[in-house]
Order: C-alpha cells, then structure tokens, then sequence
C-alpha cells in the first residue's frame, strides 16, 4: 500500500517547491497553464537530453552531414515514392523487416555472419530463411513487373 503512494508524495512535493516558480511565470504574462506546461517541457527535455548517447548523435551527424554537402554541391533535391502504392509497399516491407529483425533476435550480419561463424543452429535457420525470403521476393516482385508491363 505504500508503494503506491509514493508517486503521489513526490508529485505533492514537486508541486509545493515549483509553485513559487509557476506564480513568477504566471505573473510575468505566462498564465498558470502555461506556466505549467513549459516547466513539464523543460522537466521532459532535460530527460530526453540525457538519453543522448554516441549512436544517436552519429545518426544525426550523419543525416545533417549529408544535407549540408548536399546543399554546398548543390545537388540537394526532394524525391518521393512513383506513388500511394509504392509507399504503402515501402511501409509495410520496412514493418516487416523490423518484426522480422526483431523475432530473428538479429539482422543479417547478428545471424548470418556472426551466428553462423559459430555454427548455432538458429543462426544457421534464420540465415536460410533470409535467403529464402529475400528470392521469394524478388520472384514476386519481378512477376508483378512483368504482369504490369
């Protein structure tokens, strides 16, 4: 029972010792809702800040590396799906891969390549299934061209 109280004590002290800084806020023109939702804003960056680790910043690094050379060459362009279809195809292959990914505890490189270098059958299983799954693909992606053509 009283670890379920323990939230609401917080929250209770939170409250008293950030009610002086929320009237200061309101009185400044801010209003108390405001007021309210900039300390939640500050309290949920600051959070989201120390979540920020070395593959997040070089993913970010990498996305804006690439747009500014883009832009230096001026070779920077928007490009988008031939269609509504082809995107939706996008999204639904880029939500199975993720499923996929995610029940086959690995990628191609965590299972094929590191998996089966240690002879784990599961690794050996996946691996094939990958093969199979990527020509059954491309079988069907090539009779749907050929079907449209």
């Amino acid at each position: 029972m009283l670890t379920v109280l323990i939230p609401v004590a917080i929250a209770a002290i939170l409250a008293y010792l950030l009610d002086p800084v929320v009237t200061h806020l309101a009185a400044r023109g801010f209003g108390r809702t405001k007021a309210v939702l900039t300390l939640f804003a500050i309290a949920f960056l600051g959070t989201a800040l120390s979540l920020i680790n070395f593959g997040i910043m070089a993913l970010i690094g990498v996305i804006a590396g690439s747009f500014l050379y883009a832009l230096f060459t001026r070779s920077f362009r928007i490009e988008w799906f031939a269609n509504g279809a082809d995107f939706a195809n996008h999204v639904v292959g880029g939500v199975l891969l993720g499923i996929g990914g995610v029940l086959a505890m690995g990628c191609t490189v965590g299972q094929a390549i590191t998996g089966v270098s240690t002879l784990a059958i599961g690794s050996l299983i996946t691996f094939v299934a990958i093969v199979a799954g990527s020509a059954a693909t491309m079988k069907f992606q090539y009779w749907r061209m050929l079907r449209e053509a």
